[in-house]
């Protein structure tokens, strides 16, 4: 399965259309955006209408930049979260 559009995007979470390379076949799924995912789980998936995957086609899959870097770390607070902690820090 080929990823050809993210429709939807949240920091690393995603939604997007994946179309089968075999048969056509176009699919949405949820996913994860970095490196393990893009090059090791999305080449496996396999299609619901032929059954094959990337890999079981023979075919090399394409390398998918990432929105962030991999070495990139995510702190969010919410304002409710970041008065919790402080006053439990006081």
């Amino acid at each position: 399965m080929k990823l050809i559009e993210i429709t939807s995007q949240s920091r690393r979470d995603f939604q997007g259309k994946y179309k089968c390379e075999g048969c056509g076949n176009i699919e949405e799924h949820s996913g994860y955006d970095d490196r393990n995912f893009h090059d090791n789980v999305t080449p496996n998936w396999k299609c619901k209408n032929c059954g094959k995957s990337t890999l079981d086609l023979g075919i090399i899959p394409q390398c998918v930049n990432t929105k962030y870097p991999d070495d990139t770390v995510h702190a969010v607070f919410r304002r409710w979260d970041r008065r919790k902690w402080l006053s439990k820090s006081q």
